[in-house]
């Protein structure tokens, strides 16, 4: 008999490393491999089946039946029926221990595989990959009383998909499934859903062995993972998540097409490089969109670390477009078309600063927005931008957000809580969205060592200056900087406001 098992265990570790190989990663592959004759059997101790560096079968089922009572049909009060068909299974093969180990084998198998028997997911897992061996080559399986713990993994398995859950745990490698799970799901971390789980796991566990069959049956089946409570919220969570991702890469495509509008800044290798990028924005798009009605959220999950990494390749475009946008101050006048770039403070680490132009002035009404500085950026000095204000602070603390960006400078990393809206978005974008919206909202974060301040600005309602907060706080600027001051009136540019003017005169 353990001659035969261990055959089958040798036959099942060749077809599990050819089914999952992509799955598995080389340290995992060779461990595997190297396990022969696992199989230990005892004929005299009570029935049991353990799993640690062997799998080991005690064989005395009549002793086993019998020390559990299960002969009686009291053992049997309370039980559901997969809990009683499963007592009956044991009964009919009392004399034929052997067929119950060859039923039981494969999920054991598996367990030592995995090598992690007091995971839940780890353990659920085992189940889902039992029943695939199992549908592919009819082998012998013990399936009588449903897996809670297979309910767990599936649940998992609809959240992060079934590449990182299997890649995750036919490694023993649980992070992977926790940084995918977090990625997508708010609110509830995959570590303490799992510190839950386990602990309902383990607590039932333990006590195999120490009280009667029936009891831990009964026991097992009280279980309550809650796994339907969270399914419904957390797979519309997902669902959100990858709608996000849908209007992450609409943005992206958008962007890129924008920049390509600007392609006289850019030499004929960039160029090339550009419309490369644009071309495989543009596949993509088409791969998720060719199946979408069957599974359109489902394929962008498969694309999305491509079209990031097609959005972070194409940022280095960014710099000749921001420093050619950007009005120099030498050449400003209020009676031609403008743009600038403002901020109230110089002196951080990263600045926060936005754009205005005499196209929002003309557009939007009652702009008010303050006084500062005039800035110019040099090559990289646009680190991030928005049409939108976003949040963001230094990496290292509690991220905002699931899906953000990460920004670099002077050493700091900061994390942005922007999920829809592309990093590439230009300036021309910026400002039609604002003139959408009709409010100068948008934001930049920039890098202090590549800007410089080339003025002071104010907005002024009247000529009445010396009862003008933004005026006097704009003159100690330029007392403190010696940078000139440049008094911005928005009603000059307002073009309703203007009509109204000309009809009172």
């Amino acid at each position: 008999m353990k001659i035969k098992l261990n055959e089958y265990f040798r036959y099942i570790k060749t077809i599990y490393i050819n089914e999952f190989s992509k799955y598995i990663n080389e340290e995992t592959k060779m461990r595997i491999s190297e396990l022969n004759d696992v199989v230990e059997l005892n004929d005299e101790f009570t029935f049991k089946v353990s799993v640690d560096d062997k799998i080991t079968f005690n064989l005395n089922l009549s002793k086993y039946i019998d020390e559990n009572n299960l002969r009686s049909d009291s053992s049997l009060y309370e039980l559901d029926q997969s809990s009683k068909n499963y007592i009956e299974y044991l009964l009919k093969y009392e004399d034929d221990v052997f067929e119950i180990i060859k039923n039981k084998l494969l999920e054991q198998i598996i367990i030592l595989f995995i090598n992690n028997k007091k995971n839940v997911v780890s353990m659920g897992t085992t189940k889902i990959i039992c029943e695939k061996l199992v549908d592919k080559y009819n082998l012998p399986y013990e399936d009588i009383i449903p897996s809670k713990e297979k309910e767990v993994a599936l649940f998992i398995m609809q959240i992060v998909g079934e590449d990182i859950l299997f890649n995750g745990i036919l490694n023993n490698q649980i992070e992977i499934v926790s940084v995918s799970f977090d990625t997508y799901i708010e609110g509830e971390t995959f570590a303490n859903l799992v510190k839950i789980w386990n602990k309902l796991y383990i607590n039932y566990s333990q006590k195999i062995g120490k009280v009667f069959l029936p009891d831990s049956l009964y026991e097992y089946e009280k279980i309550d993972y809650k796994i339907k409570e969270k399914a419904d919220l957390m797979k519309e969570q997902k669902e959100d998540t990858s709608i996000i991702k849908l209007k992450r890469l609409a943005s992206v495509k958008r962007a890129l097409v924008n920049i390509s509008a600007h392609k006289i800044l850019f030499n004929a290798h960039e160029q090339v490089e550009l419309e490369s990028n644009i071309a495989e924005i543009n596949r993509i798009t088409k791969k998720i969109m060719k199946n979408q009605e069957k599974n359109i959220t489902g394929n962008i999950d498969e694309e999305y670390p491509s079209i990031i990494a097609i959005e972070k390749d194409s940022k280095r475009f960014m710099s000749k477009i921001w420093s050619n946008f950007i009005t120099p101050l030498a050449s400003f006048s209020d009676d031609i078309d403008f743009n600038l770039m403002v901020t109230q403070d110089i002196k951080d680490d990263i600045i926060e600063a936005s754009i205005f132009s005499s196209d929002m002035l003309r557009d939007i009404r009652n702009v008010d927005l303050g006084y500062g500085f005039i800035i110019e950026p040099l090559e990289d000095g646009v680190a991030y931008a928005s049409s939108k204000r976003f949040a963001y602070e230094k990496q290292g603390q509690e991220s905002i957000g699931t899906l953000i960006d990460t920004v670099n400078v002077q050493n700091n990393s900061y994390v942005v809580d922007n999920k829809e809206e592309s990093s590439l978005i230009t300036p021309n974008m910026i400002i039609n969205s604002n003139l959408k919206n009709k409010s100068i909202d948008n934001m930049l974060l920039l890098n202090p060592k590549r800007v410089y301040p080339t003025g002071i600005y104010c907005f002024v309602e009247d000529d009445d200056l010396e009862n003008n907060s933004n005026y006097l706080k704009a003159m100690e600027l330029t007392d403190d900087y010696n940078l000139p001051v440049i008094k911005i009136n928005s009603f000059d540019y307002y073009i309703e406001e203007s009509k109204d003017k000309a009809m009172a005169h």
